[in-house]
């Protein structure tokens, strides 16, 4: 495991946070690995997307069509373009093997705020950076 200040170290200590976060709260006794694991991942995949935008970098989720519905197979598509790769990198780096247990001890903790921030920021970022590209194409005429 990488104990260096590296971008590894805040990933392990927003695991370790979001670890103990979650285990601690009653309703996700049980199922505190697949919810951590989910929302961590959903929100890896958002920024993904988000830095895909900010690249200008074109990746098509329109691949699928297994539904009747456009708006199925694009969210599909999202789930296998966006979402499966940081959900099977997160799966090896801190539950294969039971990685987490290590992660758990070895981080600091805490009490869920950098847990919470990085679902606040992962949300928040991406629709800012949305909002002033659209005002900076209406308003300034740039061309996004």
């Amino acid at each position: 495991m990488i104990k260096n200040k590296t971008m590894f170290n805040w990933y392990y200590i927003l695991w370790s946070d979001a670890i103990n976060f979650t285990r601690s709260k009653a309703k996700f006794i049980g199922i505190w690995k697949l919810h951590t694991l989910g929302f961590i991942s959903f929100f890896m995949a958002i920024n993904l997307m988000a830095i895909s935008m900010i690249l200008k970098t074109e990746i098509n989720t329109h691949f699928i069509t297994l539904f009747n519905s456009k708006v199925l197979n694009h969210c599909l598509g999202f789930m296998i373009v966006f979402f499966l790769p940081p959900l099977i990198a997160n799966y090896f780096l801190i539950f294969f093997k039971n990685q987490w247990e290590r992660i758990r001890k070895d981080y600091k903790n805490y009490n869920g705020k950098v847990y919470k921030t990085y679902f606040i920021l992962s949300i928040v970022l991406p629709v800012s950076l949305l909002i002033i590209l659209k005002l900076a194409h209406n308003f300034l005429g740039f061309r996004v």
